[in-house]
């Protein structure tokens, strides 16, 4: 604790005191001294850690939107997916079949993702069909087709499609 001279009456004053106890005049920021100054730092944050923060998050934000619009770009330069989905009734038991119809010359493999959105109900199967094949999924694979099922196909090589059965 340092002893300041107060401007107006002359008066000793602590330095923690907030005005001059003789004359009532309050202290002033500018006859703070050094060491309060110095005390006061470390609980304070820094204009320039702060800045820095601020600067990472920015650096981090752009990079984010970077890398979704880069891959959003290269999901839409790939050719559409080269099947057709369709379903129909099975022919025993209940529910639908979903058929998934390969239209090239060329064998093709998709990850296909089945969702009842009114049970959250998901599976993924791999389907692979020999060229201008079909293959089904229905009751004997595990999943009897319902209105409303969701159908995700994802290819590497092929943009991404979604439908749902009518």
């Amino acid at each position: 604790m340092a002893l300041l001279n107060c401007p107006d009456c002359g008066n000793e004053v602590s330095d923690q005191a907030p005005a001059c106890p003789k004359c009532g005049r309050p202290r002033s920021a500018a006859q703070a001294t050094p060491d309060a100054a110095q005390v006061a730092a470390p609980n304070a944050p820094t204009r320039k850690s702060m800045s820095s923060f601020a600067l990472v998050i920015a650096i981090a934000l752009v990079v984010a939107i970077g890398w979704y619009s880069l891959k959003s770009f290269q999901q839409s330069q790939l050719p559409p997916l080269p099947m057709v989905v369709k379903s129909r009734a099975a022919l025993i038991g209940p529910g639908q079949v979903i058929l998934f119809e390969n239209q090239t010359d060329q064998p093709l493999s998709v990850a296909a993702t089945l969702t009842r959105p009114a049970t959250n109900l998901q599976r993924v199967y791999q389907i692979y069909t020999g060229p201008r094949g079909t293959k089904a999924i229905g009751s004997t694979d595990g999943w009897i087709g319902q209105s409303g099922d969701t159908i995700t196909l994802v290819n590497n090589n092929y943009q991404s499609w979604s439908g749902s059965i009518r």
